[in-house]
């Protein structure tokens, strides 16, 4: 679907299909809008939830998925002081849209079904066009306390590869993604050609693509350096799902976990997250032998980590 009929539509409204529609038409829809110029002047500092609209597909950067856990903590906090923090809406037509905030809004109607009455919630306006709203949608939650999973920074890059109204670097920052991975689902969005548009996940397409028989070069060269690094995104959002930030502020523990659960590979794993930092690493064993394979040396006798002798030496 490219565009959203709507033969009689009342004054300042959007067809109802907008709502559910894919990021193309339901940006048509929302620009057609905002040329008749019918915008409600009235920009309240508190609306009521219903009040709230919102179109997943353009301003809800993360798809449908909503963060039990991070819920709670905001209900918690709407219980302890009342309020939270005022979410961010944007005038279309007689529409309030939800550009961010999608999380506090959700805190807000359990709040709001608990106490059994109507509630306001705060809110600060968005001015600008609706691809400035959806660019602000994807900047506010690049920089949210909650991160992105890889999947839905996929599903999102792929929507905006088949919005095709941004560019290629633009993707890649708009949805915290590679420019590789983007110029992968341009090629991808290429050879499915119409039906790249029935497919609302990425990995989905993907896969359409490669049992499509795409050619064995595109497959080598999807399989690169920053490749590697979309696959570790996916570790790392694993292990930030089960251990949240304990990993890192206890980085002797973490090392003493690593080398136990992969004693013969923890060397090699360490000389990759050195040289990712942009080091030049050198390996040494206890008597200052240079060591060139590590997979054959596992010396490692279950005593401390780190200090004089640890063995590594990193020149700047």
């Amino acid at each position: 679907m490219n565009s959203i009929d709507a033969p009689s539509v009342p004054f300042g409204q959007l067809p109802p299909e907008t709502f559910v529609a894919s990021l193309k038409p339901a940006m048509v829809a929302l620009d057609a809008l905002k040329m008749l110029d019918q915008d409600d002047p009235a920009e309240p500092s508190e609306l009521s939830l219903r009040a709230v609209e919102m179109i997943p597909r353009v301003f809800q950067v993360r798809g449908g998925d909503v963060n039990e856990g991070h819920v709670g903590e905001l209900l918690a906090g709407l219980k302890r002081d009342g309020r939270l923090d005022p979410i961010t809406v944007w005038r279309c037509g007689r529409h309030a849209l939800l550009v961010d905030g999608h999380h506090r809004l959700e805190a807000y109607r359990l709040y709001q079904s608990e106490k059994r009455k109507l509630l306001n919630i705060p809110v600060r306006w968005f001015h600008g066009s609706a691809g400035e709203a959806m660019r602000e949608a994807a900047r506010a939650n690049c920089m949210a306390k909650l991160p992105m999973t890889y999947a839905q920074r996929a599903n999102y890059a792929w929507a905006l590869t088949l919005y095709g109204d941004v560019s290629k670097k633009e993707t890649a920052s708009l949805s915290g993604t590679s420019t590789t991975l983007v110029a992968k689902m341009r090629l991808v969005q290429k050879a499915l050609g119409l039906r790249a548009g029935s497919f609302d996940q990425w990995d989905k397409a993907l896969r359409d693509y490669q049992r499509s028989g795409a050619e064995a070069d595109e497959q080598a060269d999807f399989a690169s350096k920053d490749w590697v690094k979309e696959k570790g995104q996916r570790i790392a959002d694993r292990l930030g799902r089960t251990f949240s930030t304990r990993l890192s502020s206890d980085p002797e523990a973490t090392a003493y976990g690593l080398i136990s659960h992969m004693p013969r590979s923890a060397g090699l794993v360490a000389r990759e997250v050195l040289e990712g930092l942009g080091l030049t690493v050198k390996i040494f064993d206890r008597d200052g032998n240079e060591i060139d394979d590590l997979e054959d040396f596992n010396e490692w006798d279950g005593g401390d980590l780190g200090g004089t002798d640890s063995g590594i030496e990193v020149p700047f």
